[in-house]
């Protein structure tokens, strides 16, 4: 028979794992939450800059095109899932043109995360990779 000690020590690690789960994604959703310019990595130079802002699980995504008013894309809903392994950032109901939905809905993973940037990947066909990288206003 297993004996008590042995039992309470399970038991206590595994609240431990459990809170230390929790609050990490607690954490990495309120650290994406801001503003966050995409960096063009095409076209490093390019004047035309898009801009992602996370508040309350509403993501805005504006244009900026110098010299103009920004131009709203879209907007959509968006959770931050932080799982085992990996952190995942479903984005769902964008709201803008049809046409372009398909490049912002979907679950996208957190490949690199820092106070100032982010990178995120999401594969929406099973096939082709779609990256973003950003750095935070």
């Amino acid at each position: 028979m297993i004996n008590k000690k042995l039992i309470n020590i399970i038991i206590l690690i595994f609240i431990i794992i459990t809170v230390s789960i929790i609050s990490c994604e607690k954490s990495k959703d309120n650290k994406i939450e801001g503003i966050w310019q995409l960096v063009n990595i095409a076209d490093i130079n390019s004047e035309i800059k898009e801009e992602w802002t996370f508040i309350d699980n509403n993501l805005t995504i504006l244009e900026k095109i110098p010299d103009t008013a920004p131009d709203t894309i879209g907007t959509a809903n968006y959770m931050v899932e932080a799982k085992l392994f990996k952190t995942l950032v479903p984005i769902s109901n964008f709201s803008g043109d049809s046409a372009k939905a398909q490049f912002y809905n979907g679950d996208w993973e957190i490949i690199n995360f820092s106070k100032k940037k982010m990178r995120i990947v999401n594969c929406r066909d099973g096939r082709n990779l779609t990256f973003r990288e950003f750095m935070k206003e």
